[in-house]
């Protein structure tokens, strides 16, 4: 990762002090498993949080290989994608990670830059973060991150950029590991910057301190669009 990252976390009102004091919860990739399946299509949660899966077009297939066995086309099903890998963390490990998910600012996307040092949001960010927030009273705050704050956490931090799929986009990351930063491309609005770890209880969230370079409170997202950031 870069040495140094912006980002936007949507905090509820009652946890703001705490988080911008380095406070961050993070909660079992299980439970956004759950609140989607729960919540149905639609809310923040994903599913498919941990798993990677990818349908394979027949023409793009010469034969496949299972347990020793070969199989060519002639014996594949006539549809247009015959052929399914999943690769999924097991349930365990669903519930023994534990993630924090933030909004990852892009400097080409998410600003326009107004004069020298100054910037105001783009309207596609804007856009973003209405998805995100909704009709929510969670305070967005706007904070930096430092590569040196998550390698140097007593509890072993791994911070990475999501990576969102779709059967027409490869992904670059597919070990084991690489799972728990991975999600279907309809949530690529999110922008997601993700840290993870391993969490002491199973499937209970937890809290841990994180040194921030700097956590500032904002406006509503609605405001966001006229809100003047130097970066100074």
């Amino acid at each position: 990762m870069d040495n140094y990252r912006v980002l936007l976390k949507f905090v509820e009102p009652q946890y703001l002090h705490s988080f911008c004091s380095g406070v961050v919860n993070f909660s079992p990739l299980n439970h956004f498993i759950q609140q989607e399946l729960e919540e149905g299509a639609g809310s923040i949660g994903d599913k498919s949080e941990g798993s990677y899966h990818k349908d394979y077009q027949i023409d793009s297939i010469q034969s496949i290989q299972v347990d020793g066995a070969t199989f060519d086309k002639k014996h594949l099903a006539k549809t247009d994608y015959p052929v399914s890998l999943g690769q999924d963390l097991t349930t365990d490990d669903k519930k023994k990670c534990g993630i924090a998910s933030f909004y990852q600012l892009d400097s080409k996307t998410d600003f326009e830059e107004i004069s020298d040092k100054y910037f105001i949001m783009s309207k596609q960010a804007i856009h973003n973060f209405e998805l995100l927030n909704g009709d929510s009273n969670r305070v967005p705050v706007l904070l930096g991150l430092s590569k040196k704050s998550i390698l140097e956490n007593t509890r072993k931090l791994t911070g990475k950029t999501v990576e969102y799929y779709s059967n027409e986009k490869k992904i670059t990351n597919d070990s084991y590991d690489d799972l728990a930063f991975l999600k279907r491309d309809n949530f690529e609005y999110q922008h997601e910057f993700r840290l993870m770890v391993e969490l002491s209880k199973s499937d209970i969230s937890e809290q841990i301190k994180i040194d921030f370079l700097f956590a500032k409170p904002l406006n509503s997202a609605l405001d966001l669009e006229n809100k003047k950031i130097n970066f100074q």
